[in-house]
């Protein structure tokens, strides 16, 4: 089984910016963290890459969103 990591941008109100977007579909996959960054946000997470477990670190900006 597999555990995907998944954004969904959403406006003040609740309004979704876009289609929700796969960040991740690790076999093993850790919670991620989010923290605000200059001009978007950042996400990152673990995951299992046999034989070792890798940080992925992701920076969001407004120019990612569809």
């Amino acid at each position: 089984m597999r555990r995907r990591i998944l954004l969904r941008a959403i406006a003040d109100g609740g309004r979704t910016l876009g289609p929700v977007r796969v960040l991740s579909q690790a076999i093993k996959a850790w919670t991620p963290d989010v923290a605000v960054a200059s001009g978007g946000f950042v996400v990152a997470w673990h995951e299992e890459r046999f034989p070792s477990t890798v940080t992925v670190v992701e920076r969001i900006t407004k120019e990612d969103r569809p």
